[in-house]
């Protein structure tokens, strides 16, 4: 019984470590100049360039991919470009119609969630311990915005808009790619929104 208490206390300190509150959403707007928009053949950029940002350029691909977009990502060009005049030359030389550019917000914080406390008695004198259970939290937003052809050959003009944000506490829930997957799903959340979708 003994064994069972204290296995019963550890499982129910450890839960806010590893879990917590997480929630995801996307809104997106559409440029009322272009009303009759949908994504058709789209390249995918998202900075800045790190682990994250791969992350979730791969997952919006995929999902882009399954929903009929034909999506691609610009990691592999961008990044041997000597800048950004010829990265948009070789984007629109694979069939580039149109530009997803994204850009992320991390933040990271913590917080003490409560103490794991214990005590044992030895003769007449009692010794404690409290040690602190850290709570993690991050906050992943992105700015998605899509770029077309002006008209004639003009400058880029922007037809759909998207904020997407996910919170999340604990360990679980704060990896890299949890949080690059739950973002990924906002920004297609938005796109929908947006009647973004053929």
């Amino acid at each position: 019984m003994k064994h069972l208490m204290r296995l019963l206390a550890a499982v129910l300190c450890t839960a806010p470590l590893l879990s917590g509150c997480n929630t995801t959403n996307g809104v997106g707007h559409r440029n009322p100049d272009f009303s009759d928009y949908q994504m058709g053949r789209i390249a995918i950029d998202v900075q800045p360039r790190n682990d994250v940002s791969d992350m979730v350029e791969a997952q919006l691909v995929d999902a882009l991919n399954r929903r009929g977009v034909k999506a691609y990502k610009t990691s592999d060009i961008t990044r041997f470009a000597k800048d950004w005049p010829e990265a948009a030359k070789k984007i629109a030389a694979r069939g580039g119609k149109e530009l997803m550019v994204v850009v992320l917000g991390d933040g990271r914080s913590a917080a003490v969630a409560g103490y794991n406390a214990s005590a044992y008695t030895t003769g007449n004198t009692t010794y404690a311990t409290a040690t602190p259970m850290v709570a993690n939290f991050r906050d992943l937003e992105a700015n998605a915005v899509i770029y077309v052809p002006g008209p004639n050959g003009g400058d880029a003009q922007v037809a759909v808009q998207v904020d997407a944000k996910r919170h999340a506490g604990g360990l679980v829930f704060t990896r890299d790619s949890s949080m690059a997957a739950n973002i990924a799903d906002g920004i297609i959340e938005g796109l929908d929104t947006a009647g973004a979708f053929p």
